[in-house]
C-alpha cells in the first residue's frame, strides 16, 4: 500500500539510514587517535591541523557511507517491492534512477575528498587508493548480497575498510589497528548474519554450526584482549560491553533452543549496531584517550533514540 510522500529531507535520511552514521564517525574518532597514539608513542596534541584533516577524513567517509546507503536502496528496488514494501522506492517516494545518481554522486565525491586529502597532508595518492578500495567493497558488497552467501564478509570489510582509511590518512597503518580492524569486522560479520533472517527463518541442518559461529563473531571484542593496550578501564567497558551483548543476545538464544528457529525482528539489529560505539570506546581506552571514550559512550546512549526516528536496517 503506497502513502503519501513525506518531506524530502525525510526521505534522504531514510535512504542514508543516518541513524547509523554516528557509529562512523565514532570509528573515525577511534582510528585516527589510536593511530596517532601507537605511531608516536605519545597523546596527541590538537592543533588545528589535526583537526583538520579527522574532519576531511570524517566528511569523505560519511559521504561514501551515506553513498553505500543509497545505493542499497537502488539495487535491492525489486527485492523490497516484494519483502519489504515500506523502503521509499517501492513507496514510490523517489525515483530508482534518482537514487542511483545521488548515490554514485555521493561515492565520488567521498573518493575526491580522501584523495585531496592523502595529497594534501601525505603528499601521496593513498587517499585515492583507500577510497577506491571503499568503494569496491560497497559496490561488490550491494551486488551480490542477495544471491552470494559470502558478501557479509564484504559488509565486515566495509568497516574494517572505514578504519584502516582513517589510520593511513592519520599518519600509517599500525600492527594493532590491523588486528583492531578485523575485530570489528568479525563483529559487524556477525550482525551481519543474524540480519539475514528478518525476512527468513533460522530453520535447516546448519542452523546449530549457524549460531555458533555468529556468537563466536561477535564475541569478537574480547579478542582485543591479544592485540592492543591494556588497562584498568578497558576491562570496565569490556565487562558492560559483555553484559549489554548478552542481555541482547539471550533472548535469542532462549528462542532457538526451545523452538529451534532463529527469530530476528529488525529492533534486534538495530540494538546490535547500537554497540558499534562501545566497540570503539574500547580501543580508545586502550590508549587512555578516555575523553573521546566519553563520547563514544554518549554517541552509544543516544543512538537507540535515533534509530526509533531513522530505521537503521
Amino acid at each position: 500500500m503506497l502513502t503519501a510522500a513525506p518531506r524530502s529531507w525525510i526521505i534522504f535520511f531514510t535512504l542514508g539510514r543516518v541513524s547509523n552514521l554516528p557509529t562512523i564517525w565514532t570509528n573515525v574518532l577511534a582510528a585516527s587517535l589510536f593511530t596517532v597514539v601507537m605511531l608516536e608513542q605519545q597523546a596527541p596534541v590538537l592543533n588545528l591541523a589535526l583537526l583538520s584533516r579527522w574532519g576531511l577524513i570524517l566528511i569523505g567517509i560519511s559521504l561514501m557511507y551515506l553513498g553505500g546507503m543509497f545505493l542499497n536502496d537502488a539495487f535491492d528496488a525489486k527485492w523490497d517491492k516484494a519483502h519489504q514494501v515500506v523502503r521509499p522506492i517501492t513507496q514510490e517516494w523517489i525515483s530508482q534512477e534518482t537514487v542511483y545518481i545521488v548515490s554514485y554522486c555521493l561515492l565520488f565525491s567521498g573518493i575526491l575528498l580522501l584523495t585531496l586529502t592523502g595529497w594534501q597532508y601525505l603528499d601521496t595518492l593513498d587517499g585515492l587508493n583507500a577510497g577506491v578500495f571503499l568503494f569496491l567493497l560497497i559496490l561488490f558488497y550491494n551486488l551480490f548480497h542477495k544471491t552470494w552467501g559470502y558478501a557479509r564478509l564484504l559488509m565486515g570489510g566495509c568497516r574494517a575498510g572505514v578504519y584502516l582509511t582513517a589510520g593511513l590518512l592519520m599518519g600509517g597503518i599500525s600492527k594493532g589497528l590491523i588486528w583492531v580492524s578485523l575485530c570489528l569486522g568479525m563483529y559487524i560479520i556477525g550482525i551481519t548474519l543474524l540480519a539475514q533472517f528478518e525476512h527468513q527463518s533460522g530453520e535447516g541442518p546448519h542452523r546449530y554450526n549457524l549460531l555458533c559461529i555468529v556468537l563466536l563473531l561477535l564475541l569478537s571484542p574480547c579478542y582485543l584482549l591479544f592485540f592492543i593496550p591494556l588497562n584498568p578501564i578497558f576491562y570496565l567497558l569490556l565487562s558492560g560491553f559483555v553484559f549489554i551483548l548478552l542481555r541482547q543476545i539471550a533472548p535469542l538464544i532462549r528462542h532457538f533452543f526451545s523452538h529451534k528457529t532463529l527469530f530476528i525482528r529488525p529492533s534486534n539489529i538495530g540494538a546490535l549496531l547500537a554497540t558499534i560505539p562501545l566497540f570503539d570506546a574500547l580501543v580508545l581506552a586502550s590508549v587512555q584517550q578516555f575523553g573521546a571514550c566519553v563520547v563514544c559512550l554518549c554517541v552509544y546512549v543516544c543512538l537507540p533514540k535515533l534509530q526509533q526516528w531513522i530505521s537503521p536496517t
